[in-house]
């Protein structure tokens, strides 16, 4: 049985070491690019912002978002607030209402649910009206999100260099309030310094997560609104605008803050529906993106060339862990006496991949030591938790399984406002 194993392991082993080795030009070329900022040239032309804020049930937080993007060095006249609620009762109207320059949309068709249903409505209606031509762009806030004081201006300066479609970096309101707050924010974290700044230097399109993106008018009046109803409407956007060919960037310098879940369930639940999501959306747009690579043969080959050994290298491991667990479960069920070999060899791969995570969240605390408001206890805290809450990511994954296509709302409380 062992030397069945040990010859299943050295074919998975080769595959592991011929991917890994394809797979360098294009890690060299993404880790030189995580070390390289884009700078946009600051324009002294100024984009029509309208800011789009879903915010059914968020009056603990809303007041904290709308002073922010109102203390905004931004121009007043040339950005809009919009805060969408389901009902004039909602105790979010009440305070919205104390400031004159924030619209207060109530939604009328609540047949759709969720953020994507929400910002079809306003921004139909928007279109359908008399001043469907005011905005240059959308962008799009979370009722918990609070911005930076140049955050419009550096988004400006994004949408005046020509993007169609571009995010700003997303920090965490709660870094220091738990563990999983801190994991949940590195996340985030890995995404925008790993993934969305190598792209931007490479011209790729960008992985947009969450809120703190703007999208041209122009792209959503050609679709008629908001037409992404995933219960991942941001992944839902990026794989739209990947197979349509937007021009995408990640704007480091635009920063803006989130609450982050802080118990571990929470989190999980919140991941829950971003797994299903995804899944959802990479079904939906499958044949869009077969059609869109057929359109891009040369770059297609370049995606294969550089793409498709990391993709294998993952697909290797999962089949070598699968392996692993089958060969275990064989050894309890015929006693044997290889057991113990087989769980020391799942120790040693689970702690291979613990010890990888946590070096990773290393760099990451490295890389980003100058931006992210963390004690020093709570980084201690953040190494060592990181690895287990991405973990916890096959619990989201079982219960995406079971879970009812359906938005699951999350609770923000975290009311607070930035320094001057």
């Amino acid at each position: 049985m062992i030397i069945a194993f040990i010859s299943i392991e050295s074919f998975l082993a080769f595959i592991f070491l011929v991917c890994a080795a394809l797979s360098l030009p294009a890690l060299f070329s993404f880790f030189k690019g995580a070390n390289k900022s884009t700078r946009f040239p600051e324009s002294e032309h100024k984009a029509r912002f309208a800011i789009i804020v879903p915010a059914r049930d968020e009056s603990k937080v809303i007041e904290g978002n709308i002073r922010s993007v109102l203390a905004s060095s931004y121009p007043q006249d040339k950005r809009e607030i919009y805060i969408i609620v389901e009902s004039e009762t909602d105790k979010t109207v009440e305070i919205a209402r104390k400031y004159a320059d924030v619209h207060i949309f109530v939604r009328k068709d609540l047949t759709g649910v969720g953020k994507g249903h929400a910002l079809d409505e306003c921004l139909t209606d928007i279109f359908a009206g008399a001043r469907k031509d005011d905005f240059d762009a959308f962008l799009i806030l979370d009722a918990d999100n609070l911005v930076k004081k140049d955050f419009l201006s550096k988004m400006n300066d994004a949408y005046q260099a020509g993007y169609d479609l571009a995010c700003g970096k997303r920090d965490n309101k709660d870094w220091n309030v738990s563990a999983v707050s801190a994991a949940s924010g590195l996340t985030f974290t890995a995404v925008n310094t790993l993934m969305n700044k190598p792209k931007t230097y490479l011209g790729k399109t960008i992985l947009i997560s969450g809120t703190g993106f703007f999208v041209r008018a122009e792209k959503l009046k050609a679709l008629g609104g908001w037409r992404f109803f995933s219960l991942t409407e941001d992944y839902e956007i990026t794989t739209y605008a990947d197979c349509q060919g937007w021009k995408t960037a990640y704007v480091e310098e635009a920063v803006y803050f989130d609450e982050q879940p802080i118990g571990l369930w929470q989190s999980i639940v919140q991941r829950s529906r971003w797994v299903k999501g995804f899944f959802s959306v990479r079904g939906r747009y499958a044949a869009m993106k077969r059609e869109a690579r057929k359109n891009k043969r040369k770059e297609r080959k370049l995606t294969f060339k550089s793409g498709m050994p990391i993709i294998v290298l993952c697909i290797d491991l999962i089949a070598y862990m699968v392996c692993l667990f089958s060969f275990l479960l064989v050894s309890v069920i015929v006693r044997n006496g290889t057991l113990w070999w087989f769980v020391w060899r799942l120790l040693g791969l689970l702690g291979g991949a613990y010890a990888f995570i946590a070096a990773l969240t290393v760099y990451l605390l490295f890389a980003e030591r100058k931006h992210l408001d963390i004690t020093w206890g709570m980084r201690v805290k953040a190494v060592l938790f990181h690895p287990i809450f991405l973990f916890t990511y096959i619990a989201s994954a079982v219960r995406a399984i079971f879970m009812p296509n359906q938005w699951e709302k999350i609770n923000h409380v975290i009311n607070k406002e930035l320094d001057a």
